[in-house]
């Protein structure tokens, strides 16, 4: 039973994370934001900083949901901003570049051992109301990107994403309009990554380094684009997979796992791109 409930938590909140990803940040904008991964990243280590640096009480604890994701939506408007000139692989190799220097200062702030012994907040003491409220916020996700695609704006992203210089003859203002969805999509995957430092009580360098960006974008896009069926089934392959390599690898270096799931995804991927290159719910090709 406690381990189908680490499994289920840890697909929802993944879940969670994809869709800000795949729904949001390549459906919407088109960017292939690999470096994506640093939103989570914001959103647990705000955790481990307030709950283990500045001994946040169980109540003030409560904080994280509004100062990781406010923390992320500078950083996204910023980062917005300062690429809304690059497309395609440029942006793909800033992004890159992110998810690094996202590493790098993981390492640095917290160790290369992460944080460990993050507070729950007043009343998600247990795994179980964690489990509760990350459902609530996958929930409220999926109810939020659904309205989004019946709303009229999105075919105003449709139109950006597949020409920007049809958009602008429109008059629509395609950096206010990027600059949006990285917000968006920025506060969603901090709130994931916090709901992952209560859960585990604590933040691993392994899920914020390149391989992992690399491992989650390649999953998001295998499960096809702006897809959240695709979303949802790719959260459910991850943490399989990377239950089985853990419970196969117990005892070895995490380095080895990390290397054979960068080996078996990558291998995916290929297959993906030449038998389904819709990816398996997409309707646009990869």
């Amino acid at each position: 039973m406690e381990l189908i409930l680490s499994l289920v938590t840890k697909f929802i909140i993944y879940s969670i994370f994809l869709i800000s990803l795949n729904n949001l940040m390549i459906g919407k904008s088109g960017y292939w934001a690999i470096g994506h991964i640093c939103f989570f990243y914001i959103g647990a280590v705000v955790t481990g900083i307030l709950s283990v640096i500045y001994h946040f009480s169980a109540s003030l604890i409560y904080l994280t949901f509004f100062i990781a994701p406010l923390i992320s939506s500078v950083i996204a408007f910023l980062l917005s901003v300062s690429t809304s000139r690059l497309k395609g692989d440029f942006f793909m190799f800033i992004s890159i570049s992110i998810a690094i220097l996202c590493n790098v200062a993981a390492e640095y702030i917290a160790g290369p051992s992460g944080f460990s012994g993050i507070n729950r907040p007043a009343g998600l003491t247990s795994d179980i109301s964690i489990l509760s409220v990350s459902i609530v916020f996958f929930i409220l996700t999926i109810i939020y990107v659904k309205n989004f695609n019946r709303h009229p704006l999105n075919r105003i992203y449709s139109l950006t994403r597949t020409s920007e210089k049809s958009a602008m003859s429109f008059g629509i203002n395609v950096l206010r309009n990027n600059v949006k969805i990285f917000i968006l999509s920025s506060i969603i995957a901090s709130i994931s990554g916090i709901l992952f430092a209560f859960y585990s009580t604590g933040t691993d360098p392994q899920r914020f380094s390149l391989n992992e960006a690399v491992i989650l974008f390649a999953l998001s896009i295998i499960g096809g684009i702006d897809s959240i069926k695709g979303s949802i089934i790719a959260a459910i392959f991850y943490v399989l997979v990377i239950y089985l390599l853990d419970s196969l690898f117990s005892g070895v270096s995490d380095i080895y796992a990390t290397k054979i799931a960068s080996l078996v995804f990558g291998l995916i991927l290929i297959l993906a791109i030449k038998y389904k290159p819709n990816g398996l719910f997409g309707k646009r090709k990869i």
